[in-house]
């Protein structure tokens, strides 16, 4: 399942007849099945075989499902949602989508590894290997965002296909998204995943830009007594956090906002404000736009349904209740890393 689910699913399950049980390389936001290719199972000139797939909801859950025929076969991307995976140490996972905007002013790649070490390489040209021959690279240690921009006053029209390499410098699950700021449409915004974190940064010092958008919707039910926790970690500047329900919040106009120095927004269900099935928008916007200095951070939502991740190598700043439990989940590699020899990036971490 590659995509963005917001809970664990099967592929298959004993409960389903008709079905083989199957066990999926659980990467908690990914679940991977591989069939090896038997001709004995397969008829007709070409080869053909088909497969019927079933997915079991163990409870309510989106997701998205691709299948790759082939190990250097592209997952495409759609704009501003995040699509996550997992990559083995010195492998690739490859990617790819299209841009068709004249009036597109910059096209942004975002990487971030929930844990490992991922890499990211993308090209526009028409041959040779996305990462071997990229026009632009980003290696930043795991808990910096690795990202390219390609800019129109710089590379020219931003029409065309790109493609994309996710490099495994570790063995790394990762989420990957791309986004087009244009002068014909606002600029996306950016889906968040529960317990999901999406790290971010914003770097320009023009107001207009110094900004981002996120967004995320739920789905609960009347007898589901949850409450909801929206985290956000500042790693370098400061930001303030402005969030609307069911609208686009400005600086002026929001239903809850955090300021530079509050990290959780609780929002209870008695809230009155607090809606089952809305949708929850969010403005992070840096607090001294004219600051030259990069503003990284992390952000996050959790409605306690899943366990939170923890991405590896960032601090998780939290607050609790006396008598409740925040559960948390980290996903560690113990295979050789490149990171154990001397004078790589950063220490190992198991």
């Amino acid at each position: 399942l590659m995509g963005m689910p917001t809970t664990t699913c099967s592929l298959t399950s004993s409960e389903l007849q008709g079905f083989s049980e199957l066990k999926s390389e659980n990467t908690e936001s990914v679940d991977s099945l591989t069939f090896v290719f038997d001709p004995a199972e397969c008829s007709g000139e070409n080869m053909r075989c088909s497969y019927l797939i079933g997915v079991y909801g163990q409870r309510h859950s989106r997701f998205s499902l691709t299948v790759l025929g082939d190990p250097l076969t592209s997952i495409t991307l759609i704009e501003g949602e995040s699509s996550f995976g997992y990559v083995g140490l010195r492998q690739e996972n490859y990617y790819d989508f299209m841009v068709e905007d004249p009036q597109a002013l910059s096209v942004k790649i975002q990487l971030t590894s929930l844990s490992g070490d991922a890499d990211l390489y993308a090209t526009r040209k028409e041959k040779g290997h996305p990462r071997f021959d990229a026009e632009h690279s980003s290696n930043h240690q795991s808990f910096i965002p690795d990202t390219i921009t390609f800019e129109k006053n710089v590379e020219g029209n931003l029409n065309g296909i790109y493609r994309i390499s996710v490099f495994g410098y570790t063995s790394a699950s990762y989420s990957l998204l791309f986004t087009v700021h244009s002068s014909s449409h606002p600029v996306t915004s950016l889906e968040l995943i529960d317990g999901q974190p999406q790290q971010g940064s914003i770097n320009s010092t023009i107001p207009s830009e110094a900004s981002i958008r996120y967004h995320f919707t739920l789905s609960l039910t009347s007898e589901d007594q949850r409450d909801l926790m929206i985290m956000f970690t500042t790693l370098t500047g400061r930001c303030n956090v402005y969030v609307g329900v069911n609208y686009e919040p400005s600086q002026e106009n929001y239903t809850w906002s955090m300021g530079v120095f509050e990290n959780n927004l609780k929002v209870s269900r008695t809230d009155p404000n607090f809606r089952l099935d809305g949708k929850y928008n969010i403005l992070v916007v840096k607090q001294n736009p004219d600051s030259d200095t990069p503003h990284l951070f992390s952000i996050k939502y959790s409605t306690g349904t899943f366990h939170t991740n923890i991405v590896e190598g960032l601090p998780e700043i939290g607050n609790q209740t006396r008598g409740d439990i925040t559960f948390y989940s980290c996903l560690l590699y113990t295979s050789p890393s490149p990171r154990d020899q001397r004078g790589s990036r950063m220490p190992s971490s198991a």
